[in-house]
């Protein structure tokens, strides 16, 4: 079955991307841009990943879960490893022997579980490695969640449970730097993690009961697209008011977020469906994964407006060129 395409989510995805390269090229400073946006990343991936497969009968190793993404992720982290490799002074001045074993670990995307390397090479591909782990997980995670919804409050309770170690490994990364390396941004563990709170809440979406059918059905459109619009107000008030809290509150009030706009009604949504923001938030990979080479090709330079107007339209045009090559490929 092709998965459901849920217009207003794709619009955060691709609103998150571009808040990630805002916070890289220092044009949001209000707060942490970077680490509330990778955030909605893996909170998405997971809410989109429980949406669409949830249901299925099929049973998937882990093995199986990974090999459906690879195509679509590990060619775009090739091409971008390369580009590092070849022209970066920095990565293609080293010995043989630290492309044996730093390369090699971007190279299997095993990066992001070392403080040391995560940034190694392009410096955004501890996202694919984190996110893979993930996917490697999902199957257990769908069993865990099954097993918990036989019991009554079973998914509260596993949501509660996840969201405690989420917080426990984030205490440990604050409070233990002396004894434990814990990067609570890059961590693939602690990003499947948040991952996880995603799917919960997906499949908390699905249910059956009073209050999600009063929102996906009863609610008129234009009551949706107000609280659709006041729940993402709130969230942005919240980053920029409670800026210095600890990262897992920022994830769990994000959550909302997601539960609301996955009605998909409204105005929200009639933005979604607009043609280039389709055609954008189709490459939003794309752009995250190339725009930190060419940022290093093409700084930028508050004093010199136009520096920022050719990286990004540098950026746009590399990504266009290999989504639709990559297009032109997979169909053959």
């Amino acid at each position: 079955m092709k998965p459901a395409y849920i217009h207003s989510l794709s619009l955060l995805k691709l609103l998150a991307v571009l808040g990630i390269i805002g916070c890289h090229t220092s044009l949001i400073r209000t707060f942490d841009a970077c680490g509330r946006c990778v955030e909605l990343l893996f909170l998405a991936s997971g809410f989109l990943m429980a949406y669409n497969h949830f249901a299925d009968k099929k049973e998937q190793s882990w093995w199986q879960a990974v090999k459906q993404k690879l195509p679509r992720l590990y060619p775009i982290h090739i091409l971008c490893f390369l580009l590092q490799f070849l022209f970066v002074a920095t990565w293609a001045s080293k010995p043989i022997s630290y492309f044996m074993t730093i390369g090699v670990l971007n190279l299997l995307l095993q990066q992001a579980w070392f403080v040391q390397t995560e940034f190694s090479y392009n410096n955004v591909s501890w996202y694919l490695s984190a996110l893979v782990f993930a996917y490697a997980m999902t199957p257990a995670i769908k069993d865990t969640v099954k097993a918990a919804m036989k019991k009554k409050y079973g998914l509260l309770m596993l949501f509660l449970a996840v969201a405690l170690v989420r917080y426990y490994c984030e205490f440990l990364a604050v409070n233990a730097t002396r004894f434990v390396g814990l990067d609570v941004h890059c961590n693939p563990f602690v990003q499947m993690l948040n991952y996880m709170m995603g799917y919960m809440t997906a499949v908390a979406f699905m249910q059956k009961n009073v209050f999600n059918t009063t929102l996906k059905e009863v609610l008129p459109t234009w009551q949706v697209t107000i609280l659709q619009i006041l729940v993402m107000v709130l969230y942005v008030l919240c980053c920029n008011r409670f800026a210095d809290n600890m990262r897992v509150f920022f994830v769990i009030i994000a959550l909302p977020v997601f539960y609301i706009l996955a009605i998909d009604r409204g105005v929200i949504k009639s933005i979604g469906e607009w043609k280039v923001v389709n055609f954008f938030a189709g490459m939003t990979l794309e752009i995250f994964m190339l725009h930190s080479f060419i940022l290093y090709k093409l700084p930028v330079n508050a004093e010199d407006p136009m520096s920022y107007v050719i990286f990004f339209v540098t950026t746009i045009v590399a990504a266009t060129v290999y989504h639709l090559a990559y297009r032109q490929i997979t169909k053959k």
